[in-house]
């Protein structure tokens, strides 16, 4: 079943097997409480855009997140929405659901049996819609996340139509999106030669007007039908 799900700024969909859903919404909430209480000790975390040296004592979210933030020189909140989906995903998972997706405004975390299409909108007329043809993941979890300089509310220096990611680690997908839609100014070349450089990245596609640029091994792409309706955002 598929099912949106909200609790202050964290909107998701969840894709998975109706009894798991709310195993995800639990973790959702847990993650958003484990985050806000470390926030609480030190509100800097929430605000700085260099790297955070988070302790092992820290929460396994805030661990995953500033990780995430040291490999991709960000701040640790630019892996945030990520890495709630992947907690999400790994409560499920640890609970024997077998296909579950967890997208948050544009971070999926997912770990699937069956092939599954995810659409790529960057808002940009100039190249058709796209999608990715994802096979299955099986055991591992797949973090595809996407970050845009000109579509959405997330915080970027550039101006990419769409910076998406691919790694295991769903949090350095989410951070890696960030930094490297940052570094797309006047082409996508220089942040796709720069991300596919750190270890745990997959692949990587950048849009940036009538240019697309590819590195690493990417799914299949396809010409397809993007609703940006689809996409998770705050509707209550």
């Amino acid at each position: 079943m598929r099912r949106h799900f909200e609790y202050r700024e964290t909107a998701v969909t969840i894709i998975a097997e109706e009894w798991a859903v709310p195993v995800g919404e639990k973790a959702i909430l847990q993650a958003r409480y484990d985050l806000e209480a470390f926030i609480a000790k030190d509100p800097f975390f929430a605000t700085t855009l260099e790297t955070y040296p988070c302790g092992s004592e820290a929460p396994k979210m805030v661990r995953r997140m500033c990780h995430a933030a040291e490999l991709a020189g960000v701040g640790p909140m630019a892996a945030v929405a990520g890495t709630i989906s992947w907690m999400a995903v790994d409560a499920m998972a640890a609970s024997s659901a077998t296909h579950v997706i967890v997208e948050n405004g544009g971070d999926i975390a997912m770990r699937t049996e069956r092939e599954t299409r995810v659409g790529i909108f960057s808002g940009n007329d100039a190249l058709p819609a796209l999608a990715m043809v994802i096979p299955p993941t099986g055991d591992d979890v797949l973090g595809i996340c996407t970050s845009s300089g000109r579509v959405g509310p997330s915080l970027s220096f550039g101006d990419a139509d769409a910076c998406t990611i691919l790694s295991h680690d769903v949090a350095l997908a989410d951070a890696c999106a960030t930094s490297m839609g940052n570094k797309v100014v006047n082409g996508p070349q220089a942040g796709l030669d720069w991300v596919i450089a750190i270890p745990g990245i997959i692949s990587a596609l950048a849009v940036r007007d009538d240019r697309l640029g590819i590195v690493g091994d990417l799914p299949e792409l396809i010409e397809a039908r993007v609703d940006p309706d689809m996409a998770s955002r705050v509707l209550f």
